[in-house]
């Protein structure tokens, strides 16, 4: 769902009451969602967690590296 479509949706749904717009949870349910297909959803799942892997191998070990310098100076 492009952008400016989800804005005249929930624009089209919002009631305004004391100069606040507000939507219930069954419009918001109505609203339709564009889903990559699952096999793009968990291959970017995949690379977000080898990355995320990756970072944490990295700190550990700088922390490591760090905790044998301290014990040596």
């Amino acid at each position: 769902m492009k952008t400016s479509t989800a804005k005249f949706i929930l624009l089209s749904y919002a009631k305004e009451a004391i100069s606040q717009a507000s939507l219930n949870q069954g419009q918001i349910s109505s609203l339709p969602i564009s889903l990559p297909p699952i096999e793009e959803q968990h291959r970017a799942l995949c690379d977000t967690l080898k990355a995320h892997l990756q970072d944490t191998q990295t700190t550990q070990t700088q922390l490591a590296d760090a905790i044998v310098e301290q014990t040596v100076a």
